[in-house]
């Protein structure tokens, strides 16, 4: 191994220093996204007629994706399998908790509760769903290529 390959420490002598530059990652182009957020994206195309209404709350398809991902978003994200929590994190559920304080005070208990309750999963949803499974570079390329897809197609 010739000489200019290792690198000299002070305290330890030459170490032999790996470099393979042709070997480096290369990005995979036909990534697939994970599921949630490949169907999220797809739903919020479906027109409003395909909503459900219950009581006074319309949950359209995206929203009952919401409301199951919310769940499946949180609980990947509590157990660590994405890293800590974050003052993000904490920034969104603080909002969406002044939102929600916000219009209980602006239109009482059942205005507060439909309203911020719809404006809560969707932000807070939304969010954690791209917190959760767009993670890197990759992902966010594989999202960009569907939102061109969906958009253009």
């Amino acid at each position: 191994m010739p000489v200019d390959e290792y690198i000299g420490d002070i305290r330890g002598g030459l170490k032999p220093e790996i470099r393979h530059p042709k070997t480096q990652r290369v990005r995979n182009p036909f990534r697939q996204l994970a599921w949630p957020i490949s169907l999220f994206m797809v739903l919020l195309l479906m027109p409003p007629e395909t909503s459900v209404n219950l009581g006074g709350l319309r949950l359209s398809p995206y929203r009952l994706l919401l409301m199951i991902g919310i769940l499946m978003a949180a609980a990947r994200l509590m157990s660590g399998r994405c890293g800590r929590l974050i003052a993000t994190d904490w920034l969104i559920f603080a909002h969406c908790g002044w939102v929600l304080i916000s219009l209980f005070k602006y239109g009482g208990i059942i205005t507060g509760l439909e309203t911020g309750g719809i404006y809560g999963l969707e932000a807070t949803g939304a969010y954690l769903l791209a917190r959760v499974y767009i993670r890197n570079a990759d992902d966010i390329q594989a999202m960009e290529k569907l939102h061109m897809l969906l958009i253009l197609g």
